[in-house]
């Protein structure tokens, strides 16, 4: 199963934002949301940014994302 987590933009290239997770970071196409900076979060699946969320929703899904991790 594939559980998509936030992610934070930590720079760009072109179309797409380097972002870090909690263990590693990659490259997202982020030609579907408009108006992205760095220091923004977001949710992507696969390789693509579907959901801009704010500071505090990032942080509710991480914490329970954290307290389900022994689970999976």
């Amino acid at each position: 199963m594939c559980l998509a987590t936030p992610m934070k933009i930590i720079g760009f290239r072109g179309e797409k934002a380097q972002v870090q997770g909690e263990n590693h970071s990659h490259l997202v196409d982020v030609s579907l949301l408009p108006k992205l900076k760095k220091g923004d979060w977001l949710i992507a699946h696969g390789d693509i940014a579907i959901q801009i969320l704010d500071k505090k929703s990032a942080d509710e899904m991480l914490k329970l994302s954290r307290e389900l991790s022994p689970i999976y």
